[in-house]
């Protein structure tokens, strides 16, 4: 996935994320990037808008 600035609208850093992305949101006011998988992954990816790095680790959810 890529990320991009906001004002220029250029990438600036590719994120890995797992094998099925389903669903990306971002929190401007916490800037951060959430990034669901479903499949073998099953998890939800929290990354720091401003490093683009890791944010917290990974958690594991099942659908219902």
């Amino acid at each position: 996935m890529k990320t991009r600035d906001g004002e220029t609208n250029t990438a600036v850093d590719t994120l890995t994320v797992g094998t099925l992305p389903v669903g990306v949101a971002a929190n401007r006011a916490t800037d951060r990037i959430y990034v669901t998988n479903r499949g073998t992954d099953n998890n939800l990816l929290t990354y720091d808008g401003l490093t683009n790095g890791p944010y917290d680790h990974q958690r594991s959810f099942r659908a219902v």
